[in-house]
């Protein structure tokens, strides 16, 4: 099975997509079709076996599209400039010529008389309106291939009630004479030309500025490919040269200079430098870099020079993959969006048949005029919009998972957007989540006299193989001492590990494996170890051929957001749960600090029993949102109703989570709800208002209040407000790109902003324009503040993050040439 994208041309309207959806999903051996009508794509999964390249592309012609195969870039399909200052000129030649048609029509009621005669003034309306009909000859077009192919369109309602408009004022036109008053045009005779011209005008109007507001709601995500530089410095032997990104391979040395864009991910082997991750991690200090520090793509150096190895290139680096993540789920349809697919794929045949059956009505029935009948009718054709349906849930996708993805928050489906929205319960697990898992080997416990430099030195070697915090505190408390190599190493899930070292085997954990191992624990033992929890420490417990050799009390520290983030849930009425695999004690004393209460705690499980107790809240009618570190909590981020990894960039492909949060920050948690709140109610208003505006203006159209009210519309205003209501929802989701979203927590760890306030005197500032470019380079600093420079002085305040040191500072003004003499 295979993936493929696929560039669909020729599309037009939600009914449109219905179509050639129908038309691919019948290919045997297709599955998960989606055919997104803002990016004009398809994307589905072949059996590459059944389905051979060609075979979507002929059912897709066969529905009268045109399919071609994606070059992958992700990127929305615009037209070229030169076809796009084409149809410019086309739309405002429609208009002056329909404007021209109008005067023609109804200047005579307000003295404008610009021919006496009435037929020489409805051959002139002719003339222009056939004009402006084949200017717009794309709608016709758009409506014969449909039609072609036993089909119809949005561009069928508009095609037809502008070519009978037209037709039946050729028919009208053709008994009037010169010898009759210019009047019998109005009465008589009336004429709908300038009906006929405003129709095509209107909609060409109104899908010019649709096209525009669509292309505003991408912008978010567009903004994710400028972050990656055209071209990077290679170093060739001694000499440096620059080459574009693409050709950049693995294993390639390159150099970053201060203001340089990272275009790959790689390892720094030379030099240092600081260097501003924020556009991915968030996190605005900057992050120094040397030798053997990490470089993720996207970041932008700030002052120093680095050469770095590049490990990850194309497809493969951070901001990559990021941007896949974010195309994948906004190439997707949301669960809400079901609805307004199947009204549009039947919406067109029936605002026909309604067109139809209200002519029949007002002429035979009713017994109307002929021109009232036909007015009515038209107006029904014109004034209906099934393009509003189709775009209510694809805009506010892409404008809010644009704007979420800008925010360090990545949702892998439009369903898990939906389905986070209605989140009533939040499960965390405690190590690595709501502690930052930096675990510190404390008070070691020998209990058979084996020294402790010993008792760490068998710790390390077996926990040499496992990226667990406890493992990875363990290796670091030992100082970097060479393990002893390890045979026969196992990995007991929930328990710990064991491996023979010099023929003896050995084996550390919690007291679940002393249990698997069939030892026992002394009541010193014991005591120690509760005296440990009630401390908050974890106890690992080395064995030595199933005896207990030592104690090592193991300890944590609480992220400085947690509490913030369950105090922000439960003030929206949300419950809030940790389950965790530590010690009842050692849970019970983080809960505390964090305000968790104790019933709403389950400590001491293995994964399967976190899986369980989901199923248990799920059962309950609950709404899950599990969230992890994604290393031993794969099964219950699977099994919740939406899994949140607390992952860092490198682990952005982590597939049990359904969101990933590129900030490492516990507060992104009610970031990412507040987000999927507003995204899913911004769709419901964006279908509200598309439902809403044909239930209001198709009976208007039709005549409804005629009699009561003396209320109608003609076909002219029916087409502009065709026209409006794709435009006001794309406006509406717009206002996802803009949302504001204020930080539940901003602190330091001890609860207090460190912010520093700084004065620089420089030398070297001469006029205003130096003032400038002093001012814009301290602005350009992460988290800088109250930035001012006084000329006279020769001197620049400001207030900076304490991760801003005297040496930044520094550099950023000395980059503009001037010279800093004094930091205070």
């Amino acid at each position: 099975m295979e993936k493929r994208t696929y560039d669909i041309r020729g599309m037009h309207c939600a009914a449109c997509a219905a179509k050639v959806e129908r038309a691919v999903k019948k290919i045997a051996g297709v599955s998960d079709v989606n055919v997104m009508l803002l990016k004009n794509s398809l994307s589905l999964i072949a059996d590459e076996s059944v389905v051979p390249y060609g075979m979507v592309e002929e059912a897709v012609k066969n529905a009268g599209y045109e399919a071609v195969v994606s070059d992958g870039s992700h990127r929305i399909q615009n037209a070229d400039d030169s076809e796009v200052r084409k149809e410019k000129k086309q739309l405002l030649l429609s208009v002056v010529l329909t404007i021209m048609v109008a005067l023609l029509s109804m200047g005579p009621d307000f003295g404008l008389v610009i021919f006496e005669s009435p037929l020489n003034s409805g051959v002139g309306q002719l003339i222009l309106t056939a004009t402006v009909m084949w200017l717009q000859r794309k709608y016709f077009i758009s409506a014969f291939n449909a039609l072609k192919h036993l089909g119809c369109n949005m561009d069928t309602l508009v095609s037809m009630g502008s070519s009978v408009s037209f037709f039946y004022s050729m028919w009208v036109l053709n008994h009037v004479t010169d010898e009759m008053p210019l009047s019998v045009l109005h009465h008589e005779y009336p004429l709908f030309f300038e009906s006929a011209a405003a129709i095509v005008t209107f909609v060409a109007i109104g899908k010019y500025f649709e096209q525009k507001a669509k292309v505003k709601t991408t912008d978010a995500v567009m903004k994710l490919y400028d972050l990656a530089p055209k071209f990077v410095r290679q170093k060739d032997g001694e000499q440096e040269k620059n080459i574009p990104l693409a050709a950049v391979k693995q294993g390639d040395i390159l150099i970053l200079k201060a203001g340089d864009q990272i275009g790959v991910d790689g390892t720094v082997i030379k030099g240092q430098g600081h260097v501003n991750e924020s556009a991915l991690t968030g996190e605005s200090a900057p992050c120094k870099k040397e030798v053997g520090s990490k470089i993720l793509s996207s970041g932008v150096v700030l002052d120093g020079y680095l050469e770095f190895e590049a490990t990850a290139v194309g497809a493969e680096t951070t901001l990559s993959k990021i941007i896949a993540l974010v195309d994948e789920a906004s190439s997707k349809k949301a669960p809400i969006a079901r609805l307004a697919d199947r009204i549009a794929s039947v919406f067109v045949p029936a605002v026909i048949t309604l067109a139809a059956l209200t002519f029949l009505i007002w002429y035979f029935l009713i017994g109307a005029e002929l021109t009232e009948a036909v007015n009515f009718s038209v107006s029904i054709l014109v004034v209906s919009c099934p393009c509003a349906l189709g775009l209510a849930t694809p805009v506010a996708i892409m404008a809010g998972t644009g704007r979420a993805a800008g925010l360090g928050v990545l949702f892998k489906s439009p369903e898990i957007i939906e389905v986070m929205s209605r989140a009533d319960t939040f499960v965390f697990d405690k190590t690595g989540t709501l502690t930052y898992g930096r675990m510190h080997a404390g008070e070691i416990v020998s209990c058979d006299g084996t020294p402790n430099s010993m008792i760490m030195l068998f710790a390390a070697s077996l926990e040499s193989h496992s990226d667990h915090p406890l493992a990875r505190a363990v290796v670091e408390s030992a100082g970097g001492i060479k393990p002893f190599p390890v045979e026969n190493y196992r990995f007991e899930k929930g328990r710990g590990v064991m491996g023979t070292i010099g023929g003896t085997l050995y084996a550390l954990g919690n007291e679940r494996l002393v249990q698997y191992l069939g030892a026992a624990l002394t009541e010193d033992q014991q005591e120690k170890i509760s005296l440990w929890h009630s401390q908050g420490q974890d106890a690992l417990i080395l064995l030595k051929e199933k005896t207990v050799s030592a104690l090592i009390a193991v300890g944590d520290e609480i992220k400085k957001d947690a509490k913030a983030l369950i105090d922000n849930l439960k003030a929206r009425q949300v419950r809030t749960l940790m389950l965790t695999g530590d010690h009842l004690e050692v849970a019970k004393y983080t809960a505390r600090r964090l305000g968790i209460s104790e019933s709403e705690v389950s400590a001491g499980l293995m994964p399967e029993d976190k899986d369980l107790k989901i199923k248990d809240l799920q059962k309950e009618g609950r709404c899950v949102v599990m969230v992890g570190d994604g290393i031993n909590d794969s099964v219950s981020l699977t099994r919740a109703d939406v899994g949140v990894g607390l992952a860092g960039t490198s682990d952005i492909a982590l597939s049990s989570c359904d969101v990933v949060l590129l900030h490492e920050s516990l507060a992104d948690v009610a970031k990412a709800w507040t987000l999927a709140k507003l995204i899913v109610r911004n769709i419901k208003e964006n279908l509200f208002w598309a439902f809403i505006y044909n239930v209001i203006f198709i009976p208007v159209a039709a005549g409804v209040l005629y009699y009561p009210f003396g209320w109608h519309l003609n076909p002219g205003l029916g087409a502009m407000l065709m026209g409006c209501s794709s435009v006001c929802v794309c406006l509406n989701a717009l206002r996802l790109g803009f949302v504001k979203i204020e930080s539940i927590n901003s602190e330091s760890e001890d609860g207090e902003k460190v912010i520093m306030q700084k004065t620089l005197k420089i030398e070297g500032m001469h006029c205003e324009h130096c003032v400038a470019a002093v001012n814009k380079a301290l602005c350009a600093l992460p988290g800088a503040g109250d930035v001012k420079v006084s000329l006279d002085e020769k001197q620049a305040t400001l207030s900076v993050p304490d991760m801003i040191t005297d040496d930044m500072l520094k550099s950023a003004v000395e980059s503009c040439g001037f010279k800093v003499e004094d930091i205070k």
